[in-house]
């Protein structure tokens, strides 16, 4: 538990007793899902390959490391979620 407490906040953070996540559950759904890329909210994104159907697809989660961004973490693999057909 400490090495993932080491790995999610600055040492500053921990020793202060300051070290919170804000993230909460919820119960939104997205339905009907275009092909292509969708902003989802909190700066998440979604991406349908175009060359899929109505079924349900396996899912792909990518988190980038700090300093880098969501939407060009997803560009780079997007060639990836079409030859899998991932989500």
């Amino acid at each position: 538990m400490a090495l993932l407490a080491a790995l999610l906040f600055p040492a500053s953070a921990i020793a202060a007793g300051t070290a919170t996540i804000d993230a909460r559950p919820s119960t939104e759904t997205v339905t009907n899902l275009p092909p292509g890329v969708t902003a989802l909210r909190h700066g998440a994104y979604a991406y349908r390959p175009a060359n899929s159907d109505d079924a349900p697809l396996p899912l792909l989660g990518l988190l980038h490391g700090a300093g880098g961004s969501a939407r060009g973490f997803l560009d780079a693999f997007r060639d990836e979620a079409d030859q899998g057909g991932y989500l």
